[in-house]
């Protein structure tokens, strides 16, 4: 996600937005086996603290999730990096006003309301934690190259024990797993541990995974009240 928002110039979270509102795109946020569903409600019920990362905070936003955040039973962390990217949005236009879009009237008017004060929200719920971690890797260039300096954080922060990295990118959730040992959950797999420990209601679980399977989010595991 980092590559395609660089190319069309954008940050990452309004890099979701656009992908989001293009009937053509996909945003690749896990593989969509059981094996995998299980090791992520594994890897949450396991962890005292989760690192978001942008992409997990712009479906966030998108599906006007952000409270849930307050009534969560689990430490957030922000590394310092992604609360800046948040802040430079204060200063930009809203990209899910601009142009054709798939989103409704009402999720447009959502998302911008929540972009308005998204950093001083997730300030507000999450500890910031700096990048000092990320200073000494020796893949340091690489892994911002790849995922800017936001991610790389995430990454860092998320591989310290007793963390879980909640990442909408697949891609980074490979690379982190794969050379730093990182354990992850989606938001789909989160909503779903919600569901399971009982604070969030089937119901909104199935319309979650309506409108992310809408926007393109794959793979989107259908419920019986999807289904229906």
């Amino acid at each position: 996600i980092h590559g395609y928002a660089k190319r069309v110039g954008l940050s990452d979270l309004p890099g979701v937005f656009s992908l989001a509102t293009r009937p053509d795109a996909i945003i690749k946020c896990c593989q969509g086996s059981e094996e995998e569903l299980e090791a992520a409600l594994t890897a949450y019920n396991r962890a005292n603290s989760i690192v978001l990362d942008l992409t997990a905070i712009a479906t966030l936003c998108m599906l006007g999730g952000l409270d849930l955040l307050k009534s969560w039973a689990r430490r957030f962390i922000v590394s310092q990096a992604t609360l800046q990217e948040l802040r430079r949005l204060q200063f930009e236009p809203n990209p899910v006003l601009t142009g054709a879009s798939d989103l409704t009237r009402s999720e447009i008017a959502t998302a911008d309301l929540q972009l308005h004060g998204l950093a001083d929200l997730i300030a507000s719920v999450c500890t910031i934690t700096d990048g000092a971690v990320l200073s000494a890797l020796n893949q340091r260039e690489e892994l911002i190259g790849h995922f800017g300096c936001h991610g790389a954080e995430s990454i860092m922060l998320a591989s310290m024990p007793g963390h879980v990295l909640w990442t909408d990118d697949r891609v980074l959730a490979n690379v982190a797993r794969n050379q730093f040992g990182v354990r992850r959950i989606w938001t789909q797999s989160a909503l779903m541990a919600r569901v399971q420990a009982g604070s969030l209601e089937p119901a909104e679980l199935a319309t979650a995974g309506t409108r992310r399977a809408g926007w393109g989010y794959a793979f989107t595991t259908p419920s019986l009240e999807t289904l229906m």
